[in-house]
């Protein structure tokens, strides 16, 4: 009897304690598999497939949205004035990390910067060659002005840089290399110079048209002015607004703008100034029309120096270069508050 019940306490505490490991190992084991995961997610394995899912169908122009700001800074040094041409009806969306890009496209515009001065710097991206998963891209830095003489061997145009500008040089060609591509120069009869290079990104599955953000429901029956002294700037603004369907009335004149602004007949929806000419004028002038016809008022920078505007004036800042998706932003902005002031009256 004694013996039995010495043997069911043995049995009864080995259970006990094969219980009591069980419940120790689930909780070691989960424990363990937590660990892992942690060190998992940071192993590069995992770090590569997270950024591709990222990555996917990324908007090129927010990747360039810090690099259009850092070129606005940048070009203040020797005056002068850097500008984005993209053709808005390329695709915007991409399976692709833009590091390169960006990379690419700030050295190529470097190499413009730190060599000229009181010069206009387009940023123009050209397509090249299209399929259904890939597009590539001729990157080209295009600038009114040159550092290139015909003394210089073509091929010898980086010792005529400045030591800076040569790790930039340096720097896209290495980009260049690792995307099959090669940096090059061309040269115009008219003193004219420009730098390229090509890239290539997938494409994404869904190609975001940047129309559908607009919030204008008739845009033809919303006009726009601009007063712009830079012929280059005026233009690649124009061709933006009317690609979206926006009537934009053709003078870049500020006297006819002050016309059309004072007029009793006809009320743009958005005056475009550039901020040189609103130094230049006194913007009193026009300021009672435009805060009795409530119309939006978007000054086109240079720079950040900021202005003493009425504020019963409705006014944006547009500072170059700037992106499709920072104009769309503004356009939409401004037919709120068309809409709002239409509510009212």
């Amino acid at each position: 009897m004694e013996f039995s019940l010495i043997l069911f306490i043995i049995l009864f505490l080995y259970l006990m304690l094969l219980v009591a490991y069980y419940v120790h190992s689930k909780k070691l084991n989960e424990k363990f598999t937590n660990k892992r995961v942690r060190l998992l997610r940071k192993s590069p394995e995992f770090l590569h497939t997270n950024t591709r899912k990222k990555i996917a169908q990324t908007d090129i122009f927010d990747s360039m949205f810090f690099l259009m700001n850092s070129l606005n800074e940048d070009s203040k040094k020797n005056n002068n004035t850097v500008l984005l041409d993209y053709n808005m009806n390329y695709p915007k969306t991409f399976n692709a990390d833009f590091s390169d890009l960006v990379k690419l496209t700030d050295a190529l515009t470097q190499i413009m910067l730190l060599n000229l001065s009181n010069s206009t710097i387009i940023i123009k991206f050209l397509l090249s060659n299209y399929s259904k998963k890939h597009i590539n891209f001729t990157i080209s830095v295009w600038a009114d002005n040159s550092f290139y003489t015909d003394t210089i061997n073509k091929n010898m145009i980086h010792t005529t840089m400045t030591p800076i500008s040569r790790k930039f040089f340096r720097l896209a060609e290495e980009i260049a290399n690792k995307n099959d591509s090669a940096v090059s120069f061309q040269y115009e009869s008219k003193g004219y110079i420009k730098v390229s290079a090509n890239i290539s990104f997938e494409l994404s599955t869904s190609k975001n048209n940047i129309l559908k953000e607009l919030k204008v429901e008739d845009p033809k029956n919303f006009t726009v002015l601009i007063a712009e002294k830079n012929k280059y700037a005026f233009d690649i603004l124009k061709n933006e607004l009317e690609f979206i369907g926006i009537d934009v009335k053709p003078t870049s004149n500020l006297e006819i703008i002050k016309r059309h602004i004072e007029d009793n007949i006809f009320k743009p929806d958005i005056v475009f100034v550039q901020a040189d000419i609103i130094k230049d004028i006194n913007i009193t002038e026009i300021e009672n029309a435009l805060i009795n016809k409530k119309i939006c008022l978007v000054i086109i920078k240079n720079n950040h120096d900021e202005f003493e505007i009425n504020p019963n004036i409705y006014v944006q800042y547009m500072s170059q270069p700037y992106t499709p998706n920072i104009l769309m932003c503004i356009i939409n902005n401004a037919y709120k508050y068309y809409s709002n002031r239409a509510l009212k009256t």
